[in-house]
């Protein structure tokens, strides 16, 4: 347990030393691979929770959507002086 906080503790400060921009491109990413694997999220979704297929689709969806607006407010952060700047708001 002690090794997954570490790695953990370890990937929040990496992620919040990274500019705007490129949080955005992980996180547009990120939607696309959710979308490109869809099916399989799905039925991982259903078998693992026990969503109906029509939920497993609205909780993909969800999840892409979420990334692809934090990857928009990173963007804006950017485009309002934060491009080369480590991001220090909300837990960073």
């Amino acid at each position: 347990m002690a090794d997954a906080i570490t790695v953990a503790v370890s990937g929040a400060e990496n992620w919040c030393n990274k500019p705007s921009v490129e949080r955005a491109a992980i996180l547009e990413r990120i939607a696309d691979l959710y979308e490109a694997h869809r099916v399989e999220l799905m039925a991982l979704l259903s078998r693992e929770a026990g969503k109906s297929l029509m939920d497993g689709i609205s909780e993909v969806r969800e999840a892409a959507d979420f990334c692809r607006y934090y990857a928009l407010r990173a963007r804006e952060d950017a485009a309002n002086g934060g491009a080369n700047t480590p991001h220090r708001r909300a837990g960073c």
